[in-house]
């Protein structure tokens, strides 16, 4: 089952990479990374061989190999699993998301409502306007500080300046930056990363992500503090959410606002804080397959 790559083309002009991995005949679930990530996929292949999954894993425009969109709201990551799915034959399939590509989950549900079977969400946080909810609320300092700073008129070259140390000690030690990153998160989240099948996809997709450039990292952070362009109680398919309650970078209420505006949705509660749904990942997809 070797990995198999694919560039999809989009229009205009631009490139998604994608990537396949695991069984031919398996289901077909779409993974939307986390924030920065890429399509590194998040488990292994015989993983993916013991629950029945066909993997298909992309880096968001901007990230990796794609080419950037500027500009984009989360809605337009539902165009760009419609694009995805096509390009690799697939008809009817499964979606998940973690952390940030929760809310991309969320966005291929509602566009593809007569072809996505079923969908989860992993660590999610809701929409920035989500109306009953104090967004930063329980949220680290840097992760209520991008959901602010995202909120205002951003100068997009002096922001990509400004991330430019950080994404240089990405590169430099990825594994490094990212212990560093969950020194805010629980104690939970910091053992998870004593676990090299947790640790080093997350890592080794967050310098993919950065190769080139931060804009897919910058892009998707001004996404996520934007209206993201569909009303999340208009989704019809099967949704489960999957969630820590210790989680200080989508903290559970998120959990709670999703599973009350998704209609029925399905919410998990888990030991454990951000990574926690990384430990369950193998019965999470195999309950999209079945």
């Amino acid at each position: 089952m070797p990995e198999r790559e694919l560039d999809v083309q989009a229009g205009g002009g631009r490139t998604i990479r994608t990537l396949a991995l695991g069984p031919d005949d398996g289901t077909p679930v779409l993974w939307h990374h986390g924030n920065p990530g890429s399509r590194v996929p998040p488990v292994a292949a015989d993983v993916l061989e013991d629950v029945g999954v066909r993997l298909i894993t992309y880096d968001r425009p901007g990230g990796g190999r794609s080419t950037p969109s500027p500009g984009r709201v989360v809605a337009d990551g539902g165009r760009d699993a419609q694009l995805i799915a096509d390009a690799w034959g697939v008809h009817r399939l499964a979606t998940a998301g973690i952390s940030g590509g929760g809310a991309f989950a969320l966005a291929t549900a509602a566009a593809l409502p007569g072809r996505v079977t079923a969908a989860a969400v992993l660590s999610g946080a809701a929409p920035s306007d989500a109306e009953g909810l104090d967004f930063t609320a329980g949220m680290t300092a840097n992760n209520a500080g991008a959901a602010e700073e995202g909120a205002r008129e951003v100068d997009r070259r002096a922001a990509l300046a400004e991330m430019e140390p950080v994404r240089r000690a990405i590169l430099d030690d990825p594994v490094a930056a990212l212990r560093g990153f969950a020194e805010e998160f629980s104690h939970a989240d910091r053992a998870a990363l004593d676990r090299p099948d947790v640790r080093d996809p997350i890592a080794a997709g967050m310098a993919e992500c950065l190769r080139v450039s931060g804009e897919g990292w910058l892009d998707d952070s001004l996404a996520f503090a934007r209206p993201w362009g569909f009303d999340v109680a208009a989704i019809r398919v099967h949704v489960e959410i999957w969630h820590g309650r210790e989680d200080t970078a989508s903290p559970f209420a998120h959990a709670r606002w999703l599973a009350g505006r998704v209609p029925g949705a399905e919410l998990h509660e888990l030991d454990g804080g951000h990574y926690a749904p990384l430990l369950v990942l193998p019965t999470i997809l195999g309950r999209l397959a079945a």
